[in-house]
């Protein structure tokens, strides 16, 4: 967990959990269900190194919120990792918080994260961002 800081970005803690929560100022329905809702909770992670895991996934994105859930993606046929992923977030914060800084060096590579609505972009996510064979 990051450590809470002065910027503009407002966390309320639960006592029963130690977990940051967003702090929303306005209580309409739609407000909250939109810091709810998944397409603002996903990203999607290209260019990974061949030896993440999915726990390592889940365990370097967990530094910006709670994760709810983190997957890499690998070939049926040969079982290697295709190069991206998806960590979606409890609260859209953790999200906002990872989108920060876009590239991170996750094992031997630099990836890329994304919204994971807005989609690869046109990036290497393809044939280019696949582990190879030896």
């Amino acid at each position: 967990m990051m450590p809470a800081s002065s910027s503009s970005s407002s966390h309320v803690t639960s006592s029963s959990t130690s977990s940051p929560r967003p702090c929303v100022a306005a209580t309409s329905p739609e407000a909250i269900e939109s810091l709810r809702d998944p397409v603002r909770r996903k990203v999607f992670v290209r260019g990974l190194d061949c030896e993440t895991s999915t726990d390592g996934l889940r365990s370097l994105f967990s530094q910006y919120g709670d994760v709810e859930n983190a997957t890499v993606i690998f070939d049926k046929e040969t079982g290697r990792s295709k190069g991206y992923g998806f960590v979606t977030f409890r609260h859209a914060d953790g999200t906002l918080l990872a989108l920060k800084e876009p590239s991170k060096k996750i094992g031997s590579r630099m990836a890329v994260t994304v919204l994971a609505a807005i989609g690869a972009g046109g990036g290497t996510a393809g044939q280019s961002g696949r582990c190879r064979l030896p």
